[in-house]
């Protein structure tokens, strides 16, 4: 199934933006570094649950959308790094990528939405855990 953004219902961009916002709110609030994976993922399969969602279809919906790369960039890292509900979607470097260009991107352009700075943020922690996890979990 190929989506692009035409595709997009409108429920499925609320919840996205609402993904992210949720996300957001989630991982300011974590104070347990150690096992700030293990929280992440069990929250990601808890709110697909409860919002009755499926985890390849909502990483689709986020890849295909036409704000990837500005609003969904560090979820689809997150996604990639993690292999939320065992996927076989488990790659390092694809996440690493993705958690770097929301960074990269902003550096060159203006703060256009708070789904922007949203995904800055996010990306900015996860890529903290990337490189530091083994410090910062001390």
């Amino acid at each position: 199934m190929s989506l692009n953004n035409n595709n997009i219902s409108n429920d499925d961009e609320n919840f996205l933006k609402d993904f992210l916002k949720d996300f957001y709110r989630q991982i300011i609030k974590i104070e347990n570094y150690k096992k700030i994976e293990n929280i992440l993922i069990d929250w990601i399969k808890d709110y697909f649950i409860i919002k009755e969602k499926n985890s390849l279809m909502i990483l689709q919906l986020m890849e295909n959308h036409e704000e990837k790369e500005n609003w969904f960039s560090s979820l689809i890292g997150f996604f990639y790094e993690f292999d939320i509900d065992d996927n076989n979607i488990m790659d390092k470097n694809k996440s690493l990528n993705f958690y770097l260009l929301s960074i990269n991107n902003y550096k060159d352009k203006k703060l256009n939405s708070m789904y922007q700075l949203l995904n800055i943020i996010i990306s900015k922690y996860l890529l903290s855990f990337y490189y530091y996890k083994d410090i910062i979990s001390l």
